[in-house]
This record gives structure tokens, C-alpha cells and sequence, in this order.
């Protein structure tokens, strides 16, 4: 083994910090790291968000068709507001053909069949 006094001052001082900076160097990947899993978790948030909102959408037209059913068949019966029933289920239909496919970050997230009867 080398002595002391055998080695440069050059190389005492690269191997002082090599410490330092292997210890910096791993301190940047641990926030790379985490950094990284934010952005993921950020970017699913904002999926679920832009979904969660096109069902929103869904959720109040059928609300809106089954709280006519309810009005128009307490007050009319069923063949008298048709029409109206008719008109709130087209807007259902067009609410629930906008609705965009599920993404693959939310496959995890049940799905429940959505149609018309």
C-alpha cells in the first residue's frame, strides 16, 4: 500500500472529493427520479380529470331525462309528453356520443356499460 507521502497532492485532493460528488451525483438522480414519477402522476390527474368531465357531462343529460320522465308522468301520463321525453333522450344520446373512449391510464378504473334502452 502506498504511504502517505507517496501520493501527489493532485491525487489527494481528487480522491477528498470524490465523496462529495458521487454523494451529488446520486442526490440528482434521486430527484430526477422523483421528479419524474410527479409528472406521471400529474399527467393521469389531468386524464382523469378531462374524463371525469366529459362524464359530468353524460350525468347531467340523464338527470335532466329522468327528471322530465318523472314530471311529465306525474302530471300527464306517458303518451301525452312524449315528445318532450323524445327531445331529452336525443340530448342523452348526443352527451353519451361525445363521451371519448377510456385511456389507458385509467384501464384500471372499473367501466360500467353505458347505452340507451
Amino acid at each position: 500500500m502506498l504511504q502517505q507521502n507517496q501520493i501527489s497532492l493532485r491525487l489527494r485532493f481528487a480522491l477528498t472529493l470524490l465523496v462529495p460528488v458521487l454523494a451529488l451525483i446520486w442526490l440528482g438522480f434521486s430527484a430526477l427520479e422523483v421528479t419524474l414519477g410527479t409528472l406521471d402522476g400529474t399527467k393521469k390527474a389531468t386524464t382523469l380529470f378531462s374524463e371525469a368531465s366529459a362524464a359530468k357531462v353524460v350525468v347531467l343529460a340523464l338527470q335532466r331525462e329522468r327528471g322530465r320522465t318523472a314530471g311529465l308522468h306525474n302530471a300527464y301520463g306517458v303518451a301525452l309528453g312524449r315528445q318532450e321525453l323524445d327531445d331529452a333522450r336525443a340530448v342523452t344520446d348526443r352527451a353519451i356520443s361525445k363521451l371519448p373512449e377510456p385511456s389507458p391510464q385509467t384501464s384500471a378504473i372499473p367501466q360500467f356499460p353505458v347505452g340507451t334502452n
